[in-house]
């Protein structure tokens, strides 16, 4: 663990605080050691949190394996950091459930100095009651690069204050709202002339998109059925629970932790969240209780999760080509295949929610090889970029569809399981008509935004509730970013807006009345609603 740096480079180091190489000009170094109360069994990992100001801003958050009876720790901090800045540890099980925590102490740093050592003991807890937060903190890596964190690495995401904004804040709640039994009355989209950018991961203004300090990708936005959740998900490793209103979202208090990046879903009563993140981790979060249960069979990179209309199965898929359903009753796996024998790296996935008896037909949007793949899910040319879309349960049963040159970022299908839709790269979104998965057809085509008369990739795609509209990010590194609203009955865009930074994430509000977008830097959602 010596010298080992977080990916983001100039973040933080950590080290064994005894270690030689615990010493870096210009850079606070914060030691800590840490105990455990006899009561804490089970301790199998540390996460150490450093944070300042009022806002409690997150400077570091690495993991440690535990080594009983003490622990002891160094973490760097970014250059030019100096004052007084706060740290607190949680301790966590084998299964990455939280079941320890040591009181918030202060101490003073300054540029190139160790500070004084700051005594952490880790105490037993009890589970949170709603409202109280369960948070999160920054985990590394991105989806653009290759780089993994998983419990054993040196940075990795864990519980931990919410750390936006003040005006973010939201006043503490006893209980969490209980799901509207309402019917939901859609209306049309917003016009996309009235977002706001608001801050999933910190201050916007503490974002640095040279140095990565601060600078957090929003992968995953979900509504929760009644509309009156959102959950956003980034590589800081935390989701964020956001209440949703008509016209705006405010922080709902909970902060949930990842392993840097996650996907996520509701389930279809809205009681359940499921989140999955690096390194296989996969879990099903209790909105009443705040418990989670972990899912275990991925290795991988979580790409996708979605619920069945019935709320029977979740279907997820990994960056290893790895598509798994799971048995909501006994939360066990219940099919499991891998696509291709892996060669083609998933990007997105969607499901038919409302399929007949047990079919779970799945669609899976994969890379562009090199070379011909033979495996489960028949043979992937080397021609194009492909949606594998298939049964599950009965997997000889698929179709490839061309969908893109190089990959397919996006895809979704409709609420009443009667379009398809899927892009990449060439910033065209294919539209089939899949009333009868095993025979899809060819049903249109979205065309391609443009950022100064360049045609850009799509990055992301949403239906609405009732499927009239689809909600599209594009955008690049090199292109800049628009949101989209596409009307289905032509397959035209309704509506178009130009973004700070492109969206790699959409969804819209069960009612249509508030589009979301999550983007590529500094962990903002870009919020429209008229």
């Amino acid at each position: 663990m010596n010298g080992a740096r977080w990916n983001r480079a100039t973040a933080f180091i950590v080290c064994a605080a005894a270690s030689a190489a615990c010493s870096k000009a210009g850079r606070s170094l914060v030691r800590a050691d840490i105990t455990a109360a006899p009561a804490v069994q089970g301790l199998a990992t540390v996460k150490v949190r450093v944070t300042s100001g009022a806002n409690a801003n997150q400077l570091a958050m690495p993991s440690f394996a535990w080594t009983d009876p003490k622990l002891s720790v160094g973490v760097f901090l970014s250059d030019g950091v100096s004052g007084s800045v706060s740290v607190d540890a949680i301790g966590l099980d084998a299964a990455d459930k939280m079941i320890a925590q040591a009181a918030l102490q202060s101490v003073p740093v300054a540029p190139g100095q160790p500070s004084d050592i700051v005594t952490l003991v880790l105490q037993p807890i009890t589970p949170v009651s709603p409202g109280d937060g369960d948070g999160g903190g920054p985990g590394p890596g991105d989806d653009a690069s290759s780089a993994d964190s998983g419990p054993g690495s040196d940075a990795g995401a864990a519980d931990a204050v919410d750390t936006s904004s003040a005006s973010d804040t939201p006043p503490a709640e006893t209980a969490p709202d209980a799901p509207s039994d309402l019917p939901i009355v859609v209306s049309n989209p917003p016009s996309l002339s009235k977002c706001i950018e608001m801050e999933h991961a910190g201050p916007k203004a503490m974002c640095n998109t040279t140095t990565g300090e601060g600078d957090w990708s929003v992968y995953s936005v979900a509504f929760s059925p009644d509309g009156s959740l959102l959950a956003s998900a980034g590589d800081d490793g935390r989701v964020k629970l956001w209440k949703a209103s008509d016209t705006t979202l405010v922080p709902e208090g909970r902060i949930i932790t990842t392993m840097a990046q996650a996907r996520v879903a509701f389930s279809p009563d809205g009681k359940l969240l499921a989140a999955g993140g690096d390194n296989g981790d996969l879990f099903l979060y209790d909105l009443a209780t705040n418990l989670r249960t972990p899912l275990t069979g991925h290795t991988d990179r979580i790409r996708g999760v979605a619920f069945r209309n019935d709320g029977a199965r979740l279907v997820t898929v990994d960056r290893g080509g790895a598509v798994r359903a799971w048995d909501m009753a006994t939360r066990q796996s219940t099919a499991n295949i891998t696509l291709f024998g892996g060669m083609s790296a998933p990007w997105s996935m969607a499901i038919v929610k409302g399929a007949a008896g047990n079919a779970l037909w799945t669609a899976v949007g994969l890379t562009k090889i090199d070379t011909p793949a033979t495996g489960t899910g028949g043979t992937l040319p080397a021609d194009a970029a492909y949606v594998w879309f298939g049964d599950l349960n009965n997997p000889a049963q698929s179709t490839l569809l061309n969908a893109d040159t190089t990959e397919v970022d996006a895809v979704a299908i409709s609420n009443d399981d009667r379009y398809l839709v899927a892009g990449g790269y060439s910033g065209i979104a294919y539209v089939w008509d899949i009333q009868n998965p095993a025979l899809p057809r060819a049903a249109g085509m979205v065309p391609a935004a443009k950022v100064n008369a360049q045609e850009i990739p799509v990055s992301a795609l949403s239906f609405g509730l009732d499927g009239r509209f689809l909600a599209e990010t594009s955008g690049g590194f090199n292109y800049g970013g628009s949101m989209r609203i596409i009307d289905t009955s032509t397959w035209m865009p309704r509506a178009l807006t130009l973004s700070t930074y492109y969206g790699v994430s959409v969804a819209l509000r069960p009612q249509g009345n508030v589009f979301v977008a999550g983007e590529v830097a500094c962990g903002l959602l870009n919020v429209c609603a008229d």
